[in-house]
């Protein structure tokens, strides 16, 4: 039994690790592109 529930977790566990890479990609890209409108954003104020 244990045997088969490993197996079976091991076919089944590399998709959702690829989703929640791609998804954390994602979502760390949208936070730092925020973050860097944000820097730009408080540059100029500061500079103008």
């Amino acid at each position: 039994m244990e045997l088969k529930n490993k197996s079976e977790i091991g076919l089944i566990a590399p998709i959702p690790d690829f989703i929640t890479l791609v998804f954390c990609d994602i979502y760390v890209s949208i936070w730092c592109d925020l973050f860097c409108v944000c820097c730009v954003l408080m540059f100029d104020s500061q500079y103008n």
